[in-house]
């Protein structure tokens, strides 16, 4: 399914050692460090200029190649008029490439000091870029501190200072970036948290790096130009029994979260969804929507038997259900149909103390989509959510879904989308209920697990935004054929990206 992709190099993300190699072969080719370094700064400061009105501006260098391209945006802010100063660097010694910078420099240069923000509007951070590997301390603490303080806007080279390119984890301390300009390719600190929080703008500038081979690349930034072409659309020869039926094993005691699943599903597209539940809970789900078929069961046994008999082309299973030893019989069944089905909720925390079970009845059609806690108990959790991702995604051989404001999304082979716009008001009981039931959805209607993932995290944050401060799951189905019409719908008709 990935080869099917739209592949695109401004949407891959890199590695800081992915980074240094590709800088290397730039080298190869003909290009010095001294170049590209002049084209990192030209690029930081043609943004800087776009973007902000001339004023006061400090530029903040410390004693690597960002502070290297720090000197180059200061000189350039400098030849256009700015009013412009350095604070350099407190060490000894700076790198050869930077101090080749800092001589074509022929501004002001002030101690490098908390003092010296005082006076600024503006401020640039050269201070550490990718190449960090342990905490901030001492003077470098401190400026970065009084920065922070000053809420004056923040322009970083790269990325904020402080913030691990590999795993977005914070050094100690990390700059608070109004606007980050970055080079070629996005790195996993500009989108996994806490590192997401400190950018609040990114901006991808290319400085002519040679071009990855992005049919090798296995992590790509979630947007809807690698998967658009591929979503569902009926035609005039479609009807309900084509666009899939879809089961929801909805239990006795959480009734909304099943209902939410059923209704976003049907939004998402599905041809007919059945509600296989209680028997005596049976009018809780009939009476809550028109549209989904109703089918009962008085025991487990019954329960097992509709599962393994019926011709449903795919299942939900667990949001609603409780984390018991019934639980897990239901999500065995389920998983040993061998048919797509999307396992949440209750149906991941049932198998907490032998998560083992779970790895093994996954399978290449299903996709788990735990929040952290429920990921921790079957998986574990390293400092870098992509690897734990990838690592999990392949010890059960099925795809597998991290929530969360960076949701990472990971197939059994590695290749991993990391989702990138996110919603904030999302953070309300019953959204990840919504999310499952549009995932099924597209299951059922033929797309892969991996793919499902990335189409339902992208129009699930893109509905939350819509609807903004306030919203409740409820709300999100109403807004996904809007978020379709736009995202899909009107780019097919214009046969743009597509």
């Amino acid at each position: 399914m990935n080869d099917r992709l739209k592949l695109q190099q401004g949407l891959a993300v890199l590695s800081s050692q992915q980074v240094y190699i590709t800088e290397k072969k730039a080298v190869s080719l003909g290009l010095t460090l001294e170049e590209l370094m002049e084209r990192a700064g030209t690029a930081v400061f043609q943004q800087t200029v776009n973007q902000f009105h001339p004023t006061k501006t400090l530029v903040v260098c410390g004693p690597g190649n960002n502070g290297g391209d720090g000197y180059v945006v200061a000189r350039k802010l400098l030849e256009q008029g700015w009013d412009v100063c350095v604070a350099r660097s407190p060490a000894s010694k700076i790198s050869d490439c930077a101090q080749q910078m800092l001589d074509r420099y022929n501004g002001p240069i002030v101690p490098f000091s908390p003092e010296s923000i005082d006076k600024a509007e503006l401020i640039i951070d050269g201070i550490f870029g990718i190449g960090l590997s342990k905490p901030i301390t001492g003077e470098f603490k401190a400026i970065i501190d009084k920065i922070n303080q000053s809420n004056k806007p923040v322009v970083a080279i790269d990325i904020p200072s402080g913030i691990n390119a590999d795993n977005g984890e914070v050094f100690g301390c990390a700059i608070n970036a109004t606007l980050t300009v970055t080079f070629n390719f996005k790195k996993p600190g500009h989108l996994l948290l806490p590192g997401k929080v400190h950018n609040k703008k990114v901006v991808v500038s290319n400085i002519g790096l040679p071009m990855q081979d992005v049919e090798q690349h296995k992590i790509f930034i979630n947007h809807k130009n690698l998967w658009q072409h591929l979503f569902p659309l009926p035609n005039h020869f479609s009807n309900k029994y084509t666009r899939g039926h879809l089961a929801i094993i909805a239990g006795s005691e959480i009734t909304g979260a099943p209902r939410l699943a059923a209704i976003a599903a049907r939004r998402t597209g599905v041809g007919l969804v059945t509600m296989i539940c209680p028997e005596e809970v049976r009018d809780i789900y009939a009476i809550s929507s028109a549209g989904p078929l109703i089918k009962t069961y008085k025991n487990i046994k019954e329960l097992l038997a509709i599962i393994n008999n019926s011709k449903f082309d795919g299942f939900v299973a667990g949001p609603g259900l409780l984390p018991n030893a019934e639980t897990k019989k239901i999500i065995a069944a389920v998983l040993k149909t061998s048919k797509p089905a999307v396992i949440d909720a209750g149906g991941i925390s049932a198998y907490k103390d032998n998560p083992d079970d779970l790895k093994k009845l996954l399978h290449k059609k299903s996709i788990i989509t735990p929040h952290e806690g429920e990921f921790k108990r079957v998986f574990a959790l390293n400092r870098n959510k992509i690897e734990a991702v990838q690592d999990a995604s392949a010890s059960c051989k099925s795809t597998v879904l991290l929530k969360g404001a960076d949701t990472v999304i990971s197939d059994e082979n590695g290749f991993t989308f990391v989702q990138d716009i996110s919603c904030p008001y999302l953070a309300t009981g019953g959204t990840g209920d919504v999310q499952s039931g549009m995932i099924a959805s597209l299951l059922v209607q033929g797309i892969a697990p991996n793919i499902a993932g990335a189409m339902a995290s992208w129009f699930l944050n893109r509905a939350g935004l819509i609807l903004g401060y306030g919203l409740i799951a409820e709300d999100i189905p109403s807004v996904i054929p809007r978020v379709v019409h736009e995202d899909i719908i009107s780019l097919a008709g214009s046969g743009k990206n597509v």
